[in-house]
Parts: C-alpha cells; sequence; structure tokens
C-alpha cells in the first residue's frame, strides 16, 4: 500500500511538470506566432513605404526642374543683391504694391 501512494504521488508530480512543460510549450508558440505576425505587419509597411517612395522618384522625374532658388528668384528674395536690407526693401515695396492694388480694389 506504501509503494502504490508513493507511486500515485510520483505519477501525479510527473504529470503537474508533464502539464507545466506544456504550458510553457504553448506560451512560446504563442510568442513566437504573434512576433511571426507583428514582423509580417513591419514587411508590409516596408513595402508600402517603398511603393510610395518610388511612386514620388516617378513623380518628381515629371516635374520640371525648379529649384529652390528658382522659386526665391522668382518671388523676388533671391537677386544679384543678397544683402539683407535689399531683400527686405524689395519685400517691403512688393507689399506696398500690394496694398496699393488692394485699395484701388476697394474704391
Amino acid at each position: 500500500m506504501k509503494q502504490q501512494v508513493i507511486e500515485v504521488k510520483a505519477t501525479e508530480n510527473v504529470q503537474r511538470v508533464q502539464a507545466s512543460v506544456a504550458q510553457q510549450q504553448s506560451d512560446s508558440s504563442s510568442k513566437l506566432s504573434k512576433a511571426t505576425e507583428s514582423l509580417e505587419r513591419i514587411k508590409e509597411k516596408q513595402a508600402l513605404k517603398g511603393a510610395r517612395f518610388d511612386v514620388i522618384k516617378e513623380l518628381a522625374n515629371d516635374l520640371p526642374a525648379e529649384t529652390l532658388n528658382d522659386r526665391l528668384e522668382a518671388a523676388g528674395i533671391i537677386v544679384d543683391d543678397l544683402n539683407g536690407d535689399a531683400v527686405l526693401a524689395r519685400l517691403k515695396n512688393k507689399m506696398m504694391l500690394r496694398i496699393e492694388v488692394d485699395d484701388k480694389a476697394l474704391k
């Protein structure tokens, strides 16, 4: 009888350890599955970004080659004279012209 009690307790301990190992394997498998899913989502996002960059490159190649300097020159900010006072004077003149035009439109 004593031997049977020892066997039952040993079997119970073995089963408890087996359940614990099975739970750990299940948890590890679940974590691995979640990590794999997360990795796939990251890959999809990277593929989308890559595709967007490709489209942006194509669009940039189709656009006129207007540079920042071209746009600044058109706005009257950059001319031969890069003196700060000269730039401010040009901008002030532009604003005064706009005010005069607006005043004439109101009359």
